[in-house]
């Protein structure tokens, strides 16, 4: 079998998230890394980027070993750092599946072999095999939880959707590893134990009461609420050896609701049966009933048979989902009614799909580019949305199921117009496909467009150090480069001064300060090899708060370092 070599980049790596400079007191600098505030004493040291000399170009290496495993190598990578290799198979609304856990050696490489057979019983891997290997993508990444909210920052940025520099997106009291986003009982932490879709909505799942009939048939009856589905699918499990449930099962040509099914305790427990389950029958709702009723002929009442019921919603009416590409998300496009208020907009959305998920976008006079106000989901009928957004156009309440943190410096909107679209990731790049569409202008159903070896999601279209999926999240243009605050130059400050001046320009997009020293007879700017308190006690130990005349300071900016990020899309 081929080896897959995909080059792959890397962002600089480092521990420290995103952060903002603010309150100042004399020794002391709050640091908000869009997440608990911390108190550090006056400490701007240069850090050092690890990846800085790098000679050899960053890659990930999946080799077959054996008959049944894969080897897969990273690097180079940083020592004892710790990474998440994730798989999907190479189709839409398909979740990332976790794959494998791999740690960095000090040789700058990380290896891992992997046995298919462990993924028994994974319905996220199902089918993932030597044989098929070029039908799914593999993604590596930094398993760092930045913000400590207990869902590493890879996982959040492809699953979740939540911030990983910040440990409540969206500012609901709850931390993002704790949120249950979908309602279905099981927190984001359990959700990826346990490797379900945490945005997967609840949707009407009837339980079915089976008679066995004394003629050799079973009758299976079940009501259902809300709107009907175009069916329901029967199917029967006889009695045979356990095996683990699947979570989902794919039944082409047909199309599950497109998030998937409920995954509560109960119908977790409920799925917890004795053996596959294979097709009996399709049934159709009947018009103006709440009842269903199938007789099953084909029984065999002794085997103890175990029946489901799947409903299929008929999600896939609209044109668009026959066939999701970018004309088709273009279809998805809502009309959007918005009457001021007060306090922002509201807005009437007419006509989504059932159970759609929706992203709504502004843009106004003052900025033609669209940009992202916040998700929402529609109900079983269809029926008309209604929501409100602040004077920056951002939804300040309702976000479901994904949440958009929240932004700061954004200006309020002059003149907005307001449209909502398909708000799936269908490629699993991280960004929405109506974002894609109107906004990036990559492939919604391609996680990789122009095969670069990088997600679309972590792709730097302007060349200016921040990815796509950063600046979505920060409301910024992707197509236009964000330019740093310009550098100070500070003649024999006090430390103080110096402190005010690393605060820098406030921004959504943060950059962090970079604090260089001149000494007194020297031409050149060096970085400080200690903290900046240690140069002023140094020179007067008695009071290092007054102005020193033997050396200048200079602030660069430059892109708060991320943990590394590698990808590979065979």
């Amino acid at each position: 079998m081929d080896t897959f070599d995909v080059g792959w980049r890397i962002l600089v790596s480092g521990m420290m998230a995103s952060r903002e400079l603010s309150t100042l007191k004399t020794d002391v600098v709050r640091r908000d890394w869009h997440m608990n505030s911390m108190r550090i004493s006056c400490v701007i040291a240069f850090s050092i980027l690890l990846t800085a000399g790098m000679a050899e170009e960053p890659r990930l290496i999946a080799r077959p070993v054996g008959t049944n495993g894969l080897e897969i190598t990273l690097k180079p990578v940083t020592a004892d750092a710790s990474y998440a290799i994730l798989a999907r198979r190479k189709s839409v609304c398909v979740l990332w599946g976790a794959f494998a856990q791999i740690h960095g050696n000090s040789n700058g490489t990380a290896v891992v072999r992997h046995n298919f057979s462990e993924a028994a019983g994974d319905s996220k891997l199902e089918g993932f095999t030597l044989a098929n290997l070029s039908d799914w993508q593999l993604a590596a990444g930094s398993a760092e939880d930045t913000d400590g909210d207990g869902l590493p920052d890879f996982y959040e940025d492809l699953v979740t959707r939540t911030d990983p520099f910040s440990p409540d997106t969206g500012d609901t009291g709850v931390p993002d590893g704790y949120k249950d986003l979908n309602g279905n009982g099981w927190p984001n932490i359990a959700e990826m134990e346990k490797r379900g879709d945490p945005l997967a909505p609840m949707l009407p799942w009837p339980q079915a009461d089976v008679v066995t009939n004394a003629n050799g048939t079973a009758t299976l009856s079940w009501k259902f609420w809300g709107s009907p589905p175009k069916f329901y699918l029967v199917e029967r499990s006889d009695k045979v050896p356990f095996v683990p449930p699947r979570q989902e099962r794919l039944l082409p040509p047909l199309r599950r609701p497109p998030f998937g099914h409920p995954q509560s305790p109960r119908e977790m427990e409920k799925r917890f049966v004795q053996g596959p389950f294979k097709e009996v029958a399709r049934v159709l709702p009947i018009a103006g009933k709440t009842n269903c009723q199938y007789v099953d002929t084909t029984v065999d009442t002794s085997a103890c048979p175990t029946y489901h019921l799947n409903p299929y919603y008929d999600d896939y009416s609209s044109p668009f989902f026959s066939q999701i590409n970018a004309d088709s998300i273009r279809k998805s496009l809502l009309h959007v009614v918005a009457r001021q208020n007060t306090n922002g907009y509201d807005l009437t959305v007419e006509h989504p799909v059932a159970y759609g998920r929706y992203l709504v976008l502004v843009r106004d006079r003052m900025n033609k580019t669209w940009r992202a106000g916040g998700y929402f989901e529609s109900d079983a009928a269809g029926s008309t949305v209604q929501l409100s957004v602040d004077k920056k156009g951002m939804m300040s309440k309702g976000q479901a199921p994904a949440m958009m943190p929240a932004v700061r410096f954004l200006p309020d909107v002059v003149e907005p117009e307001f449209t909502a679209g398909w708000g799936e990731d269908s490629d699993g790049d991280g960004l929405p496909d109506i974002y894609e569409v109107l906004v990036t202008k990559t492939d919604p159903v391609n996680a990789d467009t122009g095969g670069t070896g990088l997600l679309d999601g972590y792709k730097d279209m302007a060349k200016d150090g921040w990815s796509n999926l950063e600046k979505f999240r920060r409301r910024a243009d992707p197509q236009k480069s964000a330019k740093p605050p310009q550098t100070i130059i500070l003649k024999q400050p006090t430390m103080t001064e110096v402190m005010r001046a690393a605060v820098g320009p406030q921004g959504d997009l943060r950059y962090e300060p970079q604090i260089q020293l001149r000494v007194a007879g020297t031409k050149e700017y060096q970085p400080i090899q200690q903290t900046l308190r240690m140069y002023y006690v140094m020179t007067d130990p008695r009071d290092w708060g007054q102005v020193r005349g033997n050396f200048d300071v200079r602030i660069l900016w430059r892109i708060p370092e991320r943990p590394t990020r590698t990808w590979s899309i065979p």
